[in-house]
């Protein structure tokens, strides 16, 4: 950088700077509504089973989520439930109110969602968090979209469908 007269170093701790300022915002506690009263959880993982890569409306999918709780150790009884999409579509919920993690410790957690009618394709799945039944604390729902994409294929003639409203 002869023209400008600037060392390398120098702009590469002001570009730094620049990123830190605008384009990487810090998320504060007070954004993520953490008090010492109030648990709150965030999707750090989702694995899928290669077998759940390609399904078919009324077929279910059980991904692997891993849940952290970076808040308060939540209550004795409380849960969180869990929702999921797949593109456009909500998917259809198979016992995904779970026992909460406990404070600064992952949990990874099993769960069963099945596909309803949508139009054979590629689609992101994008699974939810929120505490059960919690609006005491006003716990936004965080989410996390998975890293592969499940492909949706035409269910075989004569395949069982299962509440999926995909007749």
């Amino acid at each position: 950088m002869r023209y400008l007269n600037i060392s390398m170093p120098f702009m590469v701790t002001g570009l730094l700077a620049l990123l830190t300022i605008f384009i990487i915002p810090a998320v504060t506690a007070d954004e993520l509504n953490i008090t010492p009263d109030n648990p709150v959880y965030i999707i750090t993982n989702i694995s899928l089973k290669d077998s759940d890569l390609q399904a078919s409306p009324g077929i279910s999918i059980s991904p692997s989520v891993t849940l952290q709780n970076i808040g308060a150790e939540p209550g004795a009884s409380s849960s969180v439930r869990f929702r999921a999409t797949l593109g456009p579509k909500n998917l259809i919920n198979k016992d995904t109110v779970v026992p909460a993690p406990h404070a600064g410790k992952p949990e990874t957690y099993s769960l069963s969602f099945t596909l309803p009618s949508i139009q054979p394709g590629e689609y992101s799945l994008e699974i939810y968090v929120s505490p059960d039944n919690d609006q005491k604390t006003g716990n936004k729902e965080s989410s996390m979209k998975a890293h592969k994409t499940i492909y949706v294929k035409n269910p075989l003639p004569g395949a069982i469908k299962s509440d999926c409203g995909c007749s």
